[in-house]
């Protein structure tokens, strides 16, 4: 009867047919809101999950004109039309204590500093802030930057401050020892999109009245991923996942439906084009072939693997897959990059390497700045030698941060 009730709904059809009858519907019955009855009629027995969808069917729009006039006595910037938007919209989740929402619009649209103005607007001051490490000592840059709150308020450690800012791997190592908050924000959120990693768990199992995720990217690999990060502001959206979801998940066009119904009030999502008038963004991609002596040896490189899994290797596999694969990735990354012991590429000129050189330099002759990423630190340290000339700025993993906050905002200036 349930799957039979979705499946109308989802056909935008006013009847169902059953074994012996057929049930007719008005069309009021398969109204805007009827996806929610239907489940929640579906399970009333759980008086927890009743609440919960009796609360998502009735969140009701609360006057938040208080948080204007507070954003504009304590708030250094002025905002623009969409972020005062999704400020208010979190502050209308807080007041009907909805237990918190995804701020999920493309990356610099100020999801930072609208997540700064609800805490302010709202006089939250038992705050714990999770970020990738990388991002902590922003966090608290943006939070003097645009406030007028004390630096000796903000933590960066585990010592108790009215904001308190972690990085992931510390929270999941300390949890135990982390009080109850009034708000936690958890940032670039997709660090808790797969539900058996430590992180996820033990995130989730900070105490906390509201919560805030962030990110750009909502949906990386699957819809599970979404799913995963609501959870951690209600633990409801799990069984919400696997009671009404999961079963629709290989019509994916139909699960991203009802995802859409049963996730939108939770969910603040807006795009670039959407709220700003920017110019179009130019992407190309530059192929570069092998010469005949490249081909020859990423040929014999990947032969030495194959060999090797035919030999007495052979009982480690997948030891000896995942090495060839990286390998032969490092090659055609640059190709110094990978052992002398396993091949000696000394000699071999570097068709890749010479068109990312040509494209540098002709973007620096035109006074443009360049980034240059590479999941290989040790393609990044041949980059600093072959450009030594040029005045560039070098950041990866071992980088302290505190350097890296300086880097970044040293790269950024106008006149860099």
């Amino acid at each position: 009867m349930y799957s039979n009730l979705l499946e109308a709904y989802l056909k935008n059809r006013n009847y169902v047919e059953l074994d012996d009858r057929v049930l007719f519907f008005k069309d009021s019955d398969l109204s805007e809101k009827a996806i929610l009855q239907i489940v929640q009629k579906s399970n009333m027995q759980d008086s927890n999950i009743a609440e919960f969808l009796e609360k998502i069917k009735n969140l009701a729009q609360y006057p938040c004109d208080y948080a204007l006039e507070n954003i504009k006595n304590s708030i250094k910037v002025e905002l623009k039309p969409y972020q005062t938007e999704g400020v208010l919209w979190l502050c209308n989740l807080y007041k009907n204590n909805a237990w918190g929402g995804l701020l999920a619009d493309d990356m610099g649209l100020g999801k930072t500093l609208q997540t700064i103005c609800f805490f302010v607007a709202n006089h939250i001051d038992n705050i714990l802030i999770i970020s990738p490490a990388s991002l902590v000592q922003n966090w608290k840059n943006e939070i003097l930057k645009f406030t007028h709150i004390d630096e000796n308020d903000i933590s960066t450690s585990l010592q108790l401050s009215k904001i308190q800012i972690l990085s992931y791997e510390s929270a999941r190592i300390h949890f135990s020892t982390l009080p109850k908050y009034q708000l936690v924000v958890l940032d670039e959120s997709q660090k808790i999109k797969n539900n058996k990693t430590q992180i996820f768990n033990t995130v989730n199992q900070i105490n906390r009245d509201f919560t805030i995720i962030i990110s750009g990217t909502p949906i990386e690999n699957s819809l599970l991923d979404l799913w995963n990060m609501m959870s951690a502001v209600n633990a409801n959206f799990k069984w919400l996942y696997e009671r009404n979801i999961a079963p629709f998940m290989q019509d994916s066009q139909n699960a991203v439906y009802l995802s859409i119904k049963l996730l939108s009030p939770f969910i603040k999502r807006r795009k670039k084009d959407e709220v700003l008038n920017l110019p179009h963004r130019h992407d190309e991609i530059v192929l570069v072939d092998f010469s005949d002596s490249e081909k020859k040896a990423y040929n014999e490189i990947y032969k030495i693997f194959c060999a090797a899994l035919k030999s007495k290797l052979s009982a480690r596999a997948n030891f000896v897959i995942l090495q060839g694969l990286l390998r032969l990735r490092q090659f055609c990354s640059i190709h110094n990059t990978i052992p002398t012991t396993l091949y000696n590429c000394q000699n071999l000129q570097d068709s890749k390497l010479d068109a990312l050189l040509r494209l540098v330099n002709d973007m620096l002759d035109r006074q443009e700045k360049v980034i240059i990423f590479s999941q290989f630190t040790k393609s990044l340290e041949i980059l600093k030698s072959m450009l030594d000339k040029t005045n560039f700025l070098y950041l990866d993993g071992s980088v302290s941060r505190q350097n890296r906050a300086r880097l970044v905002e040293q790269f950024q200036a106008q006149n860099s």
